[in-house]
């Protein structure tokens, strides 16, 4: 299934989506009615797995009130198996991790070296999907949206596994901290086609969207966006004459001001950042790195021709 991707411009032949947000507490309405998982895969996405989702209870403890039955580093209330200790897997710190349609990818950020991680498994589906976007937690759990379903991947193996329908397109998907849209949860937004800032609430295998406002200042379909606690909210914007990238009010998803216009490039699909450096991915291939202080580009990769559809990066840095 494909669509024509508004944003930036049009994107020929672009993949369709439908992307939700999921507040991590949320989540534990989800596992109540699931069962459990285990995956496996390579570079060629293949690999068995369970592929149901476990119940969520107290367990052992990890940090004040936090807790962790399955022992694989990710709190219960954040893990969609609890009782797994293979899955979600956690993403790696120091890359950035960023999709096609059908692969998986990371860049180091400081030697800029892409590499391929595998290709998308698509669970319970038999049949392949489309991944328009990613996002991760601060814990470093990996999700995916394609046209019509929200999932959680393992970031080494890349298999995917359903969480929730969602029921409108949208091209934009990021975690946000806790405390900035939700005091006490961390909240996954997402970007509509028409520039809408959603979150997406998960009950019973569904997602429900709600508009807090409209990213950027209103000029239509918008890109990516990511956002780390301590440093800022970003957003590749439609301006009407190319992309740009804004910091933006998670909030409501306003400007708050722009960081660097981007005129040679009209369809960046992907943007995920570090520190003071943001990584841009461009539909038709080239990556351009941003200094956020100096607001400039500092590097462009010229010479890469995959067709980035999205990014993802943690919403908690250690190390920066």
């Amino acid at each position: 299934m494909t669509t024509g991707r508004k944003l930036c411009a049009t994107r020929g032949a672009a993949a369709g989506t439908g992307r939700s947000v999921l507040v991590v507490g949320v989540l534990l309405l989800l596992l109540a009615a699931c069962g459990s998982g285990g995956a496996t895969g390579s570079d060629e996405g293949g690999g068995a797995a369970t592929e149901t989702l476990n119940d969520s209870a107290a367990g052992e403890s990890l940090g004040p009130s936090l807790s962790d039955r399955d022992d694989d580093g990710v709190p219960d209330e954040a893990d969609p198996f609890p009782d797994d200790p293979t899955l979600p897997g956690i993403a790696l710190e120091g890359v950035i991790y960023m999709n096609t349609t059908t692969q998986l990818w990371t860049l180091d950020v400081d030697t800029y070296k892409i590499s391929q991680v595998g290709y998308f498994g698509w669970h319970p589906t038999p049949y392949h999907n489309l991944m328009e976007d990613i996002a991760l937690d601060a814990h470093g759990v990996l999700y995916g949206v394609s046209p019509d379903t929200l999932y959680t991947c393992h970031p080494g193996t890349v298999q995917c596994y359903k969480i929730a329908d969602v029921p409108i397109w949208v091209y934009g998907l990021t975690f946000v901290p806790k405390g900035l849209v939700d005091p006490s949860n961390e909240v996954l937004m997402a970007i509509t086609s028409d520039g809408e800032w959603r979150r997406v609430d998960v009950s019973d295998g569904k997602a429900t969207l709600t508009s807090l406002g409209v990213c950027g200042f209103g000029g239509g379909g918008n890109g990516d966006a990511y956002s780390i606690e301590g440093i800022g909210t970003f957003a590749s914007v439609d301006t009407g004459w190319g992309c740009s990238i804004y910091e933006l009010n998670p909030a409501d998803g306003s400007a708050v001001r722009e960081i660097c216009p981007l005129p040679a490039y009209k369809g960046v699909f992907g943007l995920a950042g570090t520190g003071d450096t943001a990584f841009a991915f461009d539909w038709n291939g080239p990556i351009v790195v941003i200094d956020l202080e100096k607001k400039q580009i500092i590097h462009e990769m010229k010479d890469q021709w995959y067709p980035w559809a999205g990014a993802a990066v943690r919403t908690e840095q250690h190390g920066e």
